[in-house]
């Protein structure tokens, strides 16, 4: 399994899980800036569920997707070995199951965002969630208590979910540089290869045309230098 096929999906999914995180936080930013930038706002909860709904479903989508692209590149890391050392492939696989984990820290607050999110309509004005059926919404147990579980401990799991965001982002930036040094560094060698084997077979065909040239000479020409 390591192949030069292994080793390229690897790269493509470093780079979907650096585009994911960014996305995310990227919209997660966005909703917080637009939250801070109204001086104005009469009615707060009204707001959440309106105007920034969309920007945290995003957010919410973009993190659960760098969280799976995360546990490809964390499989297939073991894997695309080709060109690698033993050293960077033991470092990469431990700093993206470091991100991993710390994602998995940070999912209870994602869940709650994509909760509210999903169903805006549905829990607008619920103070509790306590006072709602999770079997109404189609949410699994483990997942309804680490929602709950985050918010009795908001400011720890708050904490968590910025850490999350550090961490995948620095992590995932610093592979998508060397990945990129890779795959140039694979670029160039092939061109170097190319243009060898360029020079070798033009080296060939000029001492076969000088063999020819000197073997279809008249006898008499052969020897006049």
């Amino acid at each position: 399994m390591n192949s030069k096929i292994t080793a390229i999906a690897f790269r493509v999914a470093i780079f979907a899980a650096l585009l994911a995180i960014t996305l995310s936080a990227g919209n997660l930013i966005y909703a917080f800036v637009q939250s801070v930038s109204e001086k104005e706002i009469d009615n707060v909860e009204e707001y959440l569920f309106t105007q920034l709904v969309t920007p945290l479903g995003n957010a919410t989508r973009c993190y659960y997707a760098a969280f799976a692209c995360t546990i490809v590149a964390i499989v297939l890391s073991m894997f695309a070995r080709k060109h690698c050392s033993g050293a960077s492939v033991v470092m990469r696989t431990i700093s993206m199951a470091g991100a991993a984990v710390s994602m998995w820290l940070g999912m209870a607050v994602n869940h709650i965002f994509s909760f509210t999110t999903k169903f805006a309509d549905e829990i607008r004005g619920v103070k509790d969630l306590d006072s709602l059926d999770r079997e109404d919404f189609g949410i699994s147990k483990w997942q309804w208590e680490s929602m709950v579980e985050a918010i009795e401990n908001e400011e720890a799991h708050i904490v968590y979910y910025i850490i999350a965001y550090a961490v995948t982002v620095t992590v995932f930036f610093i592979l998508a540089c060397t990945s990129l040094h890779y795959l140039l560094k694979k670029k160039n060698d092939s061109l170097e290869a190319s243009d060898s084997q360029y020079l070798r077979d033009e080296y060939t065909l000029t001492n076969e045309q000088e063999y020819e040239e000197y073997y279809n000479r008249p006898d008499d020409d052969r020897y006049n230098f």
